[in-house]
């Protein structure tokens, strides 16, 4: 109980610092640039928020979110220069558009299992950008939407870096705190369930293929939400960024920020996002250098860069260190203490116990056991139990086989 009041503690802090440097940033990164890179990675941040809820919490993998946020985007261009329709509307409208194409397709792919279903939801993006590309009834599909007017409520309009970046950001952090709150119900666990095993979630009353059509629906509304703010804020829309290549970028953003972790998605979004300007100059190297650094992360963090904030391995350490200390301070009431001896080697999984006199000295485990079935302690000169269970007591002790905690 002290331990999970701990967690939820510390991820309490963590949120909130973060929530905390977000709404900070232009007060240190005041510059055009700076704001534009930030609000593009909370564009992205949004995508990769529906693609964490989906791959990380239902254990659904999907390539195609690209497309669902082209819809968005595209969608909200052309009701705004076609149609002259209100910002507020065409943004609505977008997102709903890609949650209604999830719908229909989802149905039939989401019966797939595995890389199966990520080939399929693969080829929807594909699909995606011929369309996009061969469409001439509202836009050229080799020039797409320009002229997207910024988006505005009456009265006001997001014109300026600064108010394009509370914009976007305030959303997002609208989205992941709505998000979180949710999984906190029996929503989250009943997603849980789902992708720990399909098999056990639908014995225990879980509709799963229900549940799974829903969360895939949910995340394209999310991705639809973000291609319409990217229309708004960049003012075009060209079929070209809403390639395969963005679904795996922000697969990557998931995967650094760490699976399982709708925080991590967007911690993830920031970081990549950074690192795409930080690869200008090398272009031609990006998708190498981008496969470095995702492996570099997997090796160093295999839970994404969340797990090591949220302090999941400082816990880790911690119980290590725990362990040690229980052992080295183990003591046997008689004929003597018992402790780890230093320099063995030895692991949790095998403790190895060394006699200590009355002087604190070591002696060897054999002649301590002597001691005990004679009866008495040189050391005292006292009479021993011969009680079995005064002869050993170890406490906190566990064996672990991996992730499997045997004792």
């Amino acid at each position: 109980m002290r331990r999970s009041a701990t967690l939820t503690s510390r991820r309490f802090l963590v949120r909130a610092a973060f929530i905390g440097a977000i709404l900070a940033w232009p007060a240190v990164g005041s510059s055009g640039f700076t704001l534009s890179v930030m609000t593009l990675a909370g564009v992205y941040a949004m995508m990769s928020l529906g693609l964490g809820l989906l791959l990380g919490q239902a254990g659904q993998i999907s390539l195609g979110h690209a497309a669902f946020f082209g819809i968005g985007a595209f969608t909200a261009g052309v009701l705004t220069t076609e149609f002259e329709a209100p910002p507020v509307l065409a943004l609505l409208a977008g997102a709903l558009l890609a949650g209604l194409v999830a719908y229909v397709v989802g149905r039939p792919i989401l019966k797939l299992k595995s890389y199966f279903l990520a080939l399929a939801t693969l080829g929807l993006g594909e699909i995606f950008v011929v369309i996009a590309h061969q469409n001439k009834i509202f836009f050229d599909g080799g020039i797409g939407v320009v002229g997207v007017p910024y988006f505005g409520v009456p009265g006001f309009t997001f014109d300026t870096y600064l108010r394009q970046y509370y914009l976007v950001w305030v959303l997002v952090l609208a989205l992941l705190l709505l998000t979180e709150r949710a999984l906190a119900s029996r929503v989250g666990r009943t997603l849980r369930a789902l992708s720990t095993s399909e098999i056990a979630a639908s014995t225990l009353g879980v509709h799963t293929a229900g549940w799974k059509l829903r969360t895939f629906v949910l995340s394209a509304v999310y991705a639809g939400l973000g291609g319409g703010l990217y229309a708004f804020i960049f003012s075009a829309v060209n079929y070209s960024n809403f390639t395969g290549s963005l679904s795996l970028l922000v697969m990557i953003m998931v995967m650094v920020g760490g699976i399982g972790s709708l925080l991590g998605a967007v911690g993830g979004a920031i970081l990549i996002s950074w690192l795409g300007y930080a690869f200008t100059d090398y272009q031609q190297y990006s998708g190498a250098l981008y496969a470095v650094v995702l492996i570099l992360l997997l090796l160093f963090l295999p839970g994404g860069i969340a797990a090591g904030i949220e302090g999941r391995y400082v816990d880790a350490l911690r119980l290590r260190a725990r362990r040690l200390a229980a052992t080295r301070a183990a003591r046997l009431p008689l004929p003597g203490r018992w402790s780890r001896p230093r320099g063995t080697g030895a692991d949790h999984a095998g403790l190895v116990l060394t006699g200590l006199d009355a002087a604190g000295g070591g002696i060897p485990l054999a002649e301590a056991i002597e001691r005990w079935r004679q009866g008495s302690s040189e050391d005292s000169g006292s009479p021993v139990s011969r009680d079995p269970a005064s002869f050993l007591r170890l406490e906190e002790v566990s064996v672990f086989f991996g992730g499997v905690a045997a004792v």
